[in-house]
């Protein structure tokens, strides 16, 4: 019998809260920094042996088609539109590294999401203050 993921429902309630926002450059930097967020957790669970490989992978997917939707309201903000770009690429580093199931590659993967998260939630701060919402 196979033993059930705990981890596995924290990710989907990560991914399920992604884009969720609504509203400004300031709601998108703060979405895109939770999107980082359920990359961290799904690639460090992965990593761990916590999730199968496929929930990884298939999160990844679904993070990167989030974060796609997310960037296009970012608007011309260069350092939150670099970081979520950045993230754009460890999202597909982390679908590759979850396919292949390079736990290695799932771990710098999860450390480059949480640094990006970090970087667009101070973006998030700053736009949102300058858009008078903070």
């Amino acid at each position: 019998m196979r033993k059930r993921s705990r981890g596995w429902p924290g990710a989907m309630l990560l991914l399920a809260l992604c884009g969720c926002g609504g509203g400004g450059a300031g709601q998108a930097a703060k979405d895109a920094a939770s999107i980082a967020a359920g990359a961290e957790l799904a690639a460090s669970l992965r990593a761990s042996g916590a999730v199968p490989r496929v929930y990884a992978a298939q999160l990844a997917e679904r993070l990167r088609g989030e974060l796609a939707k997310t960037r296009q309201t970012l608007g011309t903000d260069r350092d939150a539109a670099s970081a979520a770009a950045r993230l754009d690429a460890v999202l597909g580093e982390m679908d590759r590294a979850a396919r292949r199931d390079d736990r290695a590659g799932l771990r710098r993967t999860a450390a480059s999401a949480g640094a990006l998260g970090r970087e667009l939630s101070g973006a998030a701060e700053r736009l949102q203050t300058a858009e008078g919402g903070g």
